[in-house]
Parts: structure tokens; C-alpha cells; sequence
């Protein structure tokens, strides 16, 4: 077995995919800190979903800070923050959702209620951002229109599995 003091290392270690440039390293990471949320949140790993959603914030006011003084064009690392982190956070909820057993449903039914008004003001005002050009082309001719295009979409994914969960614990 892994002692609990490499076990900490270790997700300090994965939790600094948030700041990873390389899309398939972050890719793999968010998957292996959803098969470890899977047993270690909330009991071992308390501050995980308290770290994605902070860093899914923050990111989210840089690239809101950044459309309103007219250099939405240098907002490229929080959007790739903003990306990792939606996507960790995808993959976290996606694994605790395979959780069929009440505990698992009533863990969902937390988060959506904590998540859920945290996460759509930041979803909205993304949106709001991304696509407030009038012009198409002009729109489709912005630095990291695809990132937060994306960035968005995940957004969206977490927040449909959090209402999903939402809807009662037992469904």
C-alpha cells in the first residue's frame, strides 16, 4: 500500500496539471485524479473540489477581467486553467456518479447543491465573452476562440451532470 504522506505528494503532484501546457498530459492526469477521487474524496482529499472550483473561478474572472479591458487576446493561460480544471472536474463527477449506492447519490446531491450556484455565473459570463463579437468574422478571428469555446463546453457537461444529480437523491 501507498503511505498517506506519499498519497499527499502524490495529489499535490496531479493537481499541478492545472497549470500543464501540454493538452494529452492534462488529459491523462484528470483521469487519474478521478479514479483517485473515486475512494480518497471527500474522506482523504477534502480540498479537491474546493480547488477545481476555486481555480474554475478565479480563471474564469481573468478571461472576464481580460474581455472588459479589450485584451480578451492575452487571457491564453486562464483559459487553459479554466480548461484543465473544468475538464478534472468532468472526470471527477463522471467517476462519482458510477457510484450506485445511496452514499454516492447523496455525495452528488452536495456537490450539485454547492456547485451549481457557484459554477453558472461563471459559465454564463464565459459565454457572454466568447460570444459577444457581432461580427462572425471578426468573432471567429480571435486569439483562443476554440480554447474557450471548449472551456465553455465542459463547463456546460459539468454543470449538466450536477443538475442531473440535483433533480433528488433518489431518482
Amino acid at each position: 500500500t501507498i503511505s498517506k504522506a506519499s498519497k499527499e505528494r502524490i495529489r499535490a503532484c496531479l493537481l499541478r496539471v492545472l497549470h500543464e501546457p501540454d493538452r494529452a498530459v492534462a488529459v491523462q492526469a484528470a483521469v487519474a485524479i478521478a479514479k483517485l477521487a473515486r475512494t480518497d474524496y471527500p474522506s482523504e482529499w477534502p480540498d479537491l473540489i474546493t480547488t477545481l472550483q476555486a481555480a474554475i473561478e478565479t480563471s474564469g474572472a481573468a478571461i472576464h477581467d481580460a474581455a472588459e479591458a479589450g485584451i480578451l487576446a492575452q487571457s491564453a493561460p486562464p483559459t487553459r486553467v479554466l480548461l484543465i480544471a473544468a475538464d478534472v472536474l468532468r472526470q471527477c463527477l463522471k467517476e462519482f456518479q458510477t457510484v450506485r449506492v445511496l452514499s454516492g447519490k447523496m455525495r452528488m446531491a452536495e456537490l450539485a447543491r454547492s456547485l451549481l450556484p457557484a459554477l453558472q455565473p461563471v459559465l454564463e459570463r464565459l459565454f457572454e465573452d466568447t460570444f459577444a463579437a457581432q461580427d462572425v468574422r471578426v468573432w471567429a478571428a480571435q486569439p483562443g476562440i476554440i480554447e474557450r469555446i471548449r472551456a465553455s463546453h465542459l463547463l456546460l457537461k459539468v454543470l449538466h451532470r450536477l443538475s442531473m444529480a440535483d433533480n433528488g437523491i433518489i431518482a
